[in-house]
């Protein structure tokens, strides 16, 4: 916590972590003592992340329905360490770096220009906490209807339920409420953030579904054109946006299955006269030695802008360039070992695959062919 937050906030949160810690050894406890021989703290912790799994599984399953039924598509689905990435039929494994403290989470994107997005994207947002309210309230019903256990038995079905009855309530409420985490966005943090917003929303939303699909890693050649014309209209009002919607229209050109060389030099030459800073050089310096060494067959300018750029440089599309550099000159080993940097540097991104690196990969390696 830094040291300028409000003691407010700050009281807030703590609260907020004594109250989490609380509501997540209440079940363990519960759970423990569902099995009647004696409570078993082992059994309990079993009991404990599979209810997690499944409560978090229906939770999503309510944003993830209520996206579909508004017309928009799923992009990611994830529960804890596990990933679906939609258009790609990717699935990977999310190590604890990738989820921010998420237990789950659904990215969703319109699949059409959509006038009534905040209204829908409130929906959406709504639908997980009510999907854990209604769970909650089916684990209660199961509580009173379900047989007490005989004395032979093992477990307390009555016990099991409200262990999970608690723990979907928890679920409701924890997403409800403020995230814990500084810098983390709850349910509730995203609805009221919506409630609030202005006409930005309406401004912006193009380019946050534009980032959403990209940070997901879904395909550059794929994104919607509608969506791409409505962010670069929306980035003439934003100087800070419109070097971003730049490069993404540069990367739709190198992705297409047929590459337009002229007109990648073209944009790449204008996002150099409009755009360039140097926070954008070492991409600049990537898109112009990749389209020299790889569509112009000219490896000494290729190897001159990224010697130009310097050694500090580490994006998996600088380290592409590179590959493509050895690629062309003949150096099979550095090729293969600037192409295992550019697939770590990406798993740093996302744990999920990247089709359209996937096609860089398979384009360098057809120069040594």
């Amino acid at each position: 916590m830094s040291d300028d937050e409000p003691f407010r906030k700050r009281a807030l949160r703590s609260a907020l972590w004594c109250a989490s810690l609380a509501c997540w050894f209440a079940p363990l406890l519960v759970y423990a003592g569902s099995f009647r021989d004696q409570p078993n703290i082992l059994y309990g912790f079993l009991a404990l992340t599979v209810g997690g799994l499944v409560s978090t599984l229906v939770h999503e399953i309510g944003h993830a329905a209520t996206a579909l039924a508004c017309g928009w598509r799923i992009v990611t689905f994830a529960v804890r360490p596990f990933g679906w990435q939609v258009p790609s039929r990717s699935f990977a494994f999310v190590p604890r770096r990738y989820r921010k403290g998420l237990s789950g989470w659904v990215a969703a994107v319109p699949r059409a220009s959509d006038d009534r997005a905040k209204m829908h994207w409130s929906r959406i947002i709504a639908a997980g906490p009510m999907a854990s309210l209604i769970l909650a309230a089916a684990s209660f019903a199961a509580m009173l209807l379900l047989p007490g256990p005989s004395d032979s038995a093992f477990i307390d079905p009555k016990g099991l339920a409200l262990g999970f009855m608690l723990q979907s309530l928890y679920t409701c409420v924890f997403t409800i409420l403020p995230a814990v985490r500084p810098g983390g966005m709850s349910d509730g943090t995203q609805w009221r953030a919506l409630r609030k917003a202005d006409e930005r929303y309406s401004r912006d939303k193009a380019i946050v579904w534009m980032n959403t699909l990209l940070v997901n890693k879904v395909r550059i050649r794929a994104l919607p054109g509608w969506m791409v014309d409505e962010a670069e209209q929306a980035a003439e009002a934003r100087e800070d946006i419109s070097p971003y919607v730049a490069t993404v229209r540069v990367a739709q050109v190198l992705d297409a299955e047929t590459v337009d060389v002229a007109r990648a030099r073209h944009l790449i030459e204008r996002f150099r006269v409009t755009h360039a800073t140097p926070a954008l050089d070492e991409w600049l310096a990537s898109c112009d030695a990749y389209v020299a060494a790889v569509w112009e067959n000219d490896a000494v300018r290729a190897k001159a802008r990224l010697v130009e750029r310097g050694g500090s440089a580490s994006s998996a599309l600088f380290r592409a360039a590179e590959a493509a550099v050895a690629a062309r000159t003949g150096d099979k080993a550095l090729m293969r070992s600037k192409l295992k940097a550019m697939w770590a540097a990406l798993r740093l991104e996302s744990p999920f695959r990247d089709d359209t690196y996937r096609t860089i990969d398979r384009r360098i390696r057809a120069l040594l062919a």
